[in-house]
């Protein structure tokens, strides 16, 4: 995706072009180019008292899509208004329920593997 962006970013006009290019930027951060693998591991909770609960698919979703999840609540509320805090969430739902079926499946198998590893082994030690 971000060859294809790079590749007819110079084709827009200034405008077009100066509002893709902070998305390419984001796009190229983002880490996209991550092994399904990769992703899982860097989104692994550390911590032991994360898993005190079972991990269910939408608390996943969010630790391993945790650079768009930062994008929509940004965008989705006023950081100084604590009164509509509400609408991340509800941004967040929606943004989850229109997830394609393709990006889900990797939340379900980081559910498979957190629930039954648990915690990193040196972080067992301690609880």
């Amino acid at each position: 995706m971000q060859a294809i962006c790079r590749e007819f970013l110079p084709w827009l006009d200034t405008a077009d072009r100066q509002e893709e290019e902070p998305r390419l930027v984001l796009l190229e951060e983002s880490g996209e180019d991550m092994t399904p693998e990769e992703c899982e591991a860097a989104a692994r909770p550390n911590d032991a008292g994360d898993y005190w609960t079972p991990w269910d698919i939408f608390h996943v979703a969010q630790q391993i899509f945790a650079n768009e999840v930062a994008q929509i609540d940004g965008g989705s509320r006023d950081k100084t208004d604590k009164k509509i805090f509400g609408n991340c969430t509800v941004a967040i739902c929606k943004w989850f329920n229109k997830l394609p079926k393709s990006k889900i499946e990797e939340p379900e198998k980081a559910i498979a593997k957190w629930n039954s590893e648990g915690a990193p082994n040196k972080d067992k030690m301690l609880v």
